[in-house]
């Protein structure tokens, strides 16, 4: 959770597709390296 932390004390998006992080996604900003980027994002 070290890596969690570090991305909330810098507002940097954390990018995994590990879902333990998603346990605390309410504090962290999340992307899925693993999914498709969208053509309208």
């Amino acid at each position: 959770m070290l890596i969690a932390a570090h991305s909330v004390a810098v507002k940097a998006v954390l990018i995994t597709n590990d879902k333990a992080f998603y346990n605390v996604g309410h504090y962290l900003m999340l992307d899925d390296w693993t999914k498709p980027i969208r053509a309208d994002a």
